[in-house]
């Protein structure tokens, strides 16, 4: 076992929280409930929320620091830096938490000490909508424990040591800042594992068209500085989207019919395939229960990342050409 992972070291568990009055508590109550034998300790950092969140928190007897602080990167290095245990647990205040989740996190760590972070996936609630279910659907709770390249920031345990030697949360990123992380440590020689019996339940999925649109665009916004455009499968996939809408659209007007079939294809076929990644794991029945309406919702996940990536791009022009504007003129 590593040295420095021992039930007596203790685990900090660290919540990011704005705005969350609807879901801090139920989160809360499960971090007290944990059946972790060793200390720990729960810190609450509320980012400026105008609710009712950092009262709940302070009256269920967490520790509450506030940071104002504009992305969710400082907010929980600034948990992280209040922290007193050796071993910091990431969960965010629109998750509610099993009750072995940090027993099972501590255990995937002591397997071995080339781990350097361990997490699992974030399942919807079961009464979610269709366009919740669509965009994360269900995962079955199977005692999967493999290498996994990517972690949530929702659910991730990790040594202190390691988070500390990386330098944290990338606080440049706005969103990705997981994906960063999980890099970096990477990087450093440590494995990431992925624990699929230890989920967390996430309440904050977009639950609209219009919600996942936006979500999609601002996760879309920073992804690509976290991630290098060929390690990051679903840019890719956006960006051949993208081209085979405007082929299709150039081939209406003028082009010959068989660009035209093909572009389409291609158009039709993105969606599908980023579907068919998120349906995968489901058995025959239910994949085509709900492969139509996680196609839906993955349309609309592409439409926002392009909005995004387009947006991107200009602004990488312009500041290009206000960088060169001399030799411009």
């Amino acid at each position: 076992m590593p040295p420095h992972l021992k039930y007596q070291s203790g685990i900090s568990i660290i919540i990011p929280a704005k705005n969350e009055a609807k879901f801090i508590g139920r989160c809360i109550d499960s971090l007290i409930n944990q059946s972790f034998p060793g200390p720990f300790e729960i810190i609450a950092v509320d980012n400026m929320s105008t609710d009712k969140t950092r009262e709940i928190a302070i009256s269920k007897g967490v520790k509450v620091v506030t940071s104002d602080a504009n992305s969710p990167a400082a907010v929980r290095n600034l948990g992280a830096s209040v922290a007193i245990h050796s071993i910091l647990a990431f969960i965010d205040g629109d998750c509610v938490a099993p009750q072995n989740w940090l027993k099972n996190g501590y255990h995937s760590l002591s397997k071995h000490s080339s781990i350097g972070a361990c997490g699992g996936p974030c399942k919807v609630p079961n009464d979610a909508n269709w366009i919740v279910k669509a965009w994360s659907p269900e995962i079955e709770d199977k005692a999967e424990f493999k290498k996994e390249s990517m972690l949530p920031g929702a659910n991730i345990i990790l040594p202190r040591l390691i988070f500390d030697s990386i330098g944290g949360f990338n606080e440049a990123l706005i969103t990705a800042e997981d994906d960063d992380l999980c890099v970096r440590i990477k990087k450093k020689g440590f494995d990431i594992i992925w624990d699929g019996r230890n989920i967390v339940t996430h309440h904050g999925y977009p639950d609209s068209l219009k919600a996942v649109f936006f979500k999609a665009m601002w996760h879309a916004t920073y992804q690509l500085s976290a991630l290098s455009f060929w390690k990051n499968k679903i840019a890719m996939l956006t960006v051949f989207w993208f081209l085979s809408f405007i082929i299709t659209i150039t081939s209406l007007l003028h082009g010959p019919r068989f660009l035209l079939y093909i572009s389409l294809f291609g158009f039709i076929l993105a969606p599908a395939l980023l579907a068919f990644s998120r349906t995968k794991r489901l058995v025959l029945f239910q994949l085509f229960k709900v492969f139509a309406l996680t196609y839906i919702v993955s349309f609309i996940v592409l439409l926002g990342r392009t909005s995004a990536l387009l947006s991107g791009g200009c602004a990488l022009i312009q500041g290009f050409l206000m960088k060169n504007s001399k030799i411009l003129v």
